[in-house]
């Protein structure tokens, strides 16, 4: 295999195969993978690509292809074979050879159903995955598969468990605002922002009426650090964002259970003001937040919207990858297709000399096996 691909050599431990086999596991793994890049969504697909291209993929990324080119029974077969767990780790890995980010990292945890890869006849419903994403790298840092959404609660601890977090501060929506959540992300060294909603109602409800009554009264004598966005335009409205902050040191008595939460030491509020640019009609909106991170108003805004950047990533996944509308469905395949989308949005979003979006990158990918090169990170 071509030496500047060495980075993918982690995934050669996934072969769920127990005995010599007629094509080798990471061939089958390499030529999916490129096959995805290139936008290809289906095992009929893959083989097409890799038939068109078997050249290349000989000449360039070193395959021997001894006994041609996989069936797509052969695809799907060890693709969905493979333990997603093993191919969590290996993913986790292989982000880890390939990121070049320096800064500290905003990671968003956010779950995305696949929504056709349920089988009535089989009675196994639509897979939900948790995504962990790198808000300042644009990556995924890695997946774990639950069988619905209400699981995302004993799930986020086990995905945590599986990330190199040290230094980053994590962002998770009101279901995941849990202490043993909270407990997890501290233990890995990282720090929260976590949104509060009506599942931790009572701590909810004593953190709004705290920061209203405190907003009505303009904060007198109180310690807080405030922070107002720039009107700013767009989807035809103009917004402004207003935050404030408050420590939690010297007000638990009117947050009952709150030293519970390890390592809490501010909550927020934002309040969205959004005027529609054509019909005038002005709505306001609060959000609140703990966090154990210092009061600093600009900054915990400025987390907890990119938080929100997660969403960009499961548009791409379904709009340029077509996963809502995915048909792969056997066993762990669905899990496992998903992390090789993301495998491959990594690699595009890291090609920046073609200034595209996604979906263009990836027909200039099929048409071009020089810019695939690019892509593929080979020195040409």
């Amino acid at each position: 295999m071509n030496k500047n691909f060495v980075s993918i050599e982690s995934f050669r431990e996934l072969d769920p195969r127990s005995r010599e086999s007629t094509h080798d596991f990471l061939e089958i793994f390499v030529i999916t993978m490129s096959a995805v890049i290139c936008g290809m969504t289906g095992w009929d697909e893959i083989v097409l690509f890799a038939k068109e291209r078997k050249k290349w993929l000989k000449k360039r990324l070193g395959l021997k292809l001894e006994n041609g080119v996989p069936s797509r029974n052969t695809f799907a077969r060890v693709i969905s074979a493979i333990k997603p767990e093993k191919l969590q780790d290996a993913f986790s890995d292989w982000v880890l050879s390939v990121s070049t980010s320096n800064d500290t990292e905003i990671v968003a945890l956010d779950g995305k159903t696949v929504r056709r890869s349920f089988e009535r006849s089989k009675n196994k419903k639509a897979i939900h995955i948790i995504n962990a994403w790198a808000c300042n790298s644009g990556i995924t840092l890695g997946q774990l598969a639950t069988e619905e959404k209400s699981n995302e609660i004993t799930a986020i601890p086990k995905l945590i468990d599986c990330l190199s977090l040290k230094g980053s501060v994590v962002t998770i929506d009101a279901m995941g605002c849990q202490k043993q959540i909270a407990e997890s992300i501290c233990e890995a060294k990282a720090d929260y922002v976590l949104a509060l909603k009506g599942n931790q109602g009572k701590l909810h409800g004593a953190v709004q009426s705290f920061l209203m009554n405190r907003i009505n009264e303009g904060f007198k004598d109180v310690k807080h650090s405030y922070f107002e966005t720039k009107l700013e335009r767009g989807h035809g409205r103009i917004e402004v964002r207003k935050a404030w902050s408050l420590p939690i040191k010297g007000y638990e008595n009117y947050f009952d259970g709150c030293k519970e939460w390890k390592n809490l030491k501010s909550i927020f509020a934002v309040k969205l003001e959004s005027t529609n640019i054509n019909t005038k009609e002005h709505t306001e909106n609060f959000r609140y937040y703990i966090s154990s991170l210092d009061v600093d108003a600009q900054r915990l805004l400025d987390i907890s919207r990119a938080h929100w950047k997660i969403e960009s990533m499961h548009w791409i996944l379904d709009v340029c990858f077509n996963e809502d509308d995915s048909r792969i469905r056997i066993d762990d395949a669905p899990a496992n297709f998903s992390a090789l989308r993301k495998i491959a949005l990594t690699y595009l979003k890291q090609e920046t000399t073609f200034n595209k979006g996604i979906k263009i990158k990836q027909k200039r990918a099929a048409l071009s096996t020089d810019y695939l090169e690019a892509v593929l990170q080979l020195n040409i």
